[in-house]
């Protein structure tokens, strides 16, 4: 099984894409959980993580207009 993830993560660039994203991060650890970071392939999980990104922008906005109102 791991030969077939390697295989796949190889074909999608996976380990380019992360150093490329690594670069953006701000300090050494979050370089690190990026550089460390694999696919999900569970359903389950896979649904909850495109759920938190849909929140996203809207715990974004809150958070801003939150910040906003204290000053």
């Amino acid at each position: 099984m791991v030969m077939i993830k390697n295989r796949h993560y190889r074909a999608l660039e996976l380990d380019k894409v992360l150093q490329l994203l690594s670069r953006e991060a701000s300090c050494s650890e979050s370089q690190e959980r990026i550089l460390s970071m694999e696919p999900s392939t569970g359903l389950y999980e896979v649904k909850l993580l495109l759920q938190e990104t849909d929140d996203a922008p809207f715990v974004d906005f809150m958070v801003g207009a939150a910040f906003k109102d204290r000053n």
